[in-house]
């Protein structure tokens, strides 16, 4: 399974894959997707993460970039953070070459 079609599965069938909703399962499916892969699925995204969305590099992985994007007490915040991981993968996996 390549990047993009985990992302349409996380966005159409999550359960199928996971057993819930909470942002913690998605992060350890697509990190445990790329590590099962080549391990390159993920070259250089904690860099990008960074730079979309802080604006600059961060020595913080993409998981707490991310996470930390959405306020916190947020009602919804893990389904926030789920939303917003999933359109920089789908961004990310468009730009990487094939």
């Amino acid at each position: 399974m390549d990047l993009q079609e985990a992302c349409f599965h996380l966005r159409h069938r999550r359960r199928m894959y996971l057993p819930d909703d909470r942002y913690a399962s998605v992060v350890a499916f697509v990190t445990g997707l790329a590590s099962a892969g080549d391990g390159r699925m993920l070259d250089g995204f904690d860099g990008w993460v960074a730079e979309r969305v802080l604006g600059h590099e961060t020595g913080r992985g993409w998981w707490s970039v991310v996470m930390d994007s959405v306020p916190a007490g947020s009602p919804v915040r893990d389904a926030d953070a789920t939303t917003i991981l999933l359109g920089l993968l789908e961004d990310f996996a468009e730009r990487r070459p094939a």
